[in-house]
């Protein structure tokens, strides 16, 4: 496998902060639109494209060289990023998962949401009190091993973080309905919102005309290391189809949660996946198939650091 050492910034929500949703992490569309000018004063942004030059025939990519990402296939990608984008010449990897046609809501994100609109405190009220007793008991059996195994966090939100990993990685099945039905009282039907929270096929055939370009990201937002032999295959599988119509080959995968087994490397490889993205190590030389990012919550401290063209 091929190594380097590239600068790759990821983001995720980029919208204006949202009186429903006090407590979303986001950037703002100014935030961004200062980024990007920091980033172009000391980078040269490159596409993926490029990329995939390097990693298929060693093509050279330009001095001081730096991709743009985006997970998740928000519709902020294609109403804030894009045309921001576009109109200074800059392109973008998108990943984006390879959802059914309904285009339901992904339980990460009805979670994400629903702590955004309530905030910590009281999403947590109000999730224990949906459980039964058998629940709580496994939660808070589960909150420990949790704590066992991520003992810290790089953002200070050990608590918060924890919470979300019991729900999203150990009781996700049993979990999902009381989101939805939480997500459904208190913000509204989650199959409609979809329809305005995630970049619809034909955005995403826009932008794949204009110089942006899009990559796996799985179909389900699971903890890859933790399922079955063929559901990883049909992940992978899946994300592959999906991405066959909007973007050339080999292409480009985002693992959620920065999580998975040591066999995906040879499986992403038989279904022409050429690179592989985790949610750290942004500043140390990776394989192609860990190819570190730089979170945009420590870009601040991180573009200082960086000296201009």
């Amino acid at each position: 496998m091929k190594s380097t050492h590239l600068p790759v910034i990821m983001y995720h929500y980029i919208r204006k902060q949202d009186s429903s949703f006090p407590h979303l992490k986001v950037r703002t569309p100014e935030e961004f639109e200062v980024q990007l000018q920091e980033l172009m004063r000391r980078f040269t942004v490159i596409s993926w494209a490029e990329l995939r030059d390097h990693l298929i025939s060693g093509a050279a990519l330009p001095g001081r060289a730096c991709l743009l990402t985006f997970d998740d296939g928000f519709i902020d990608h294609y109403t804030e990023v894009y045309p921001r984008l576009r109109e200074r010449g800059l392109s973008g990897l998108f990943f984006v998962s390879a959802r059914r046609e309904s285009r339901s809501m992904a339980p990460v994100h009805t979670l994400q949401l629903l702590i955004g609109h309530f905030g910590e405190e009281e999403i947590r009220k109000l999730v224990m009190s949906a459980l039964t007793p058998d629940q709580r008991k496994r939660f808070d059996s589960y909150y420990e091993q949790c704590l066992g195994e991520y003992p810290t966090d790089r953002f200070g939100e050990l608590s918060l973080r924890t919470f979300r990993r019991v729900i999203n990685f150990y009781m996700s099945s049993e979990m999902t309905p009381i989101l939805e039905g939480l997500f459904r009282t208190h913000i509204g039907d989650p199959d409609a919102f979809a329809e305005t929270f995630y970049m619809s096929g034909e955005m995403l055939r826009e932008m794949a005309q204009n110089n942006m370009h899009f990559g796996g990201h799985g179909v389900t937002h699971q903890r890859l290391s933790r399922i079955a032999p063929d559901l990883l295959t049909q992940e992978i599988a899946s994300s592959a189809a999906f991405l066959a119509p909007l973007e050339a080959k080999p292409w480009a995968f985002s693992y959620p949660y920065s999580d998975y087994p040591p066999t995906i490397f040879r499986l992403l490889e038989a279904h022409d996946f050429i690179a592989g993205f985790l949610d750290r190590n942004g500043d140390i030389p990776c394989n192609q198939y860990e190819l570190g990012r730089i979170d945009t919550a420590v870009f601040s401290q991180w573009i200082e650091t960086q000296p201009t063209l």
